[in-house]
């Protein structure tokens, strides 16, 4: 997939991929409301425009920052600002490169050969910029939340979906991409270990954390 930058509009020689292009109209408001640059303006609308396109694809931006544990891929999601980047920080600070990131910000998920999700990195990685090229299936998602207390449990049923749902980065503009994000969401309910983390923010609370995932992988 390519992007086509709002100035400069060039091309590889020999690319014959998908080719996403944001609105010159779009962009510009953009930067407008937002006071930003154009180019930042850019990059941002693109986003949209590419989570768009690849629900039409059985694939879906998610918000989250992704993360390898042995071979398997984790997201810590929850509404920004609620301490998804301090717990990778802890437990990259604790463990080392136990922890290895996927993408600081966005992932990109899609289904895999074994029905599986495969959590894949993408061009939008967060205020940090934490990326790289590694990809893996998706072992659990950590669903977080602050509190005055350190708490980790199982989260299943009705509140798990519509938490999970609502990290999904869309504008659901056909019917094929409301389909495209139910039935990975589905995926992940069965086929994907969902925790809910009450947390300080602190490394007790990480610490915990990394028991349930090592746990896990035995």
């Amino acid at each position: 997939m390519l992007f086509r930058h709002y100035e400069k509009k060039t091309v590889p020689d020999g690319y014959a991929g998908p080719f996403l292009s944001a609105d010159r109209n779009a962009i510009e408001a953009y930067a407008e409301e937002n006071h930003c640059s154009l180019e930042i303006a850019e990059y941002n609308c693109l986003m949209t425009e590419t989570a768009d396109f690849l629900t039409e694809k059985d694939r879906a931006m998610f918000h989250g920052v992704a993360f390898l544990y042995g071979q398997d891929a984790y997201i810590l999601t929850a509404p920004s600002g609620t301490g998804k980047s301090t717990q990778f920080r802890n437990l990259r600070y604790l463990y080392g490169d136990r922890f290895r990131i996927i993408n600081g910000d966005k992932p990109l998920l899609g289904p895999g050969p074994d029905g599986r999700i495969i959590v894949y990195p993408s061009p939008w990685k967060g205020k940090e910029q934490w990326g790289s090229m590694e990809h893996g299936p998706l072992k659990g998602i950590i669903l977080l939340e602050q509190g005055r207390e350190n708490r980790l449990q199982v989260m299943e049923g009705r509140e798990a979906a519509v938490r999970i749902l609502e990290q999904f980065l869309y504008t659901a503009p056909t019917r094929q991409s409301v389909h495209t994000v139910c039935r990975l969401a589905d995926t992940m309910l069965q086929k994907t270990d969902v925790y809910h983390l009450i947390n300080k923010g602190d490394y007790e609370s990480s610490s915990m954390l990394y028991d349930k995932i090592s746990e896990t992988e035995k």
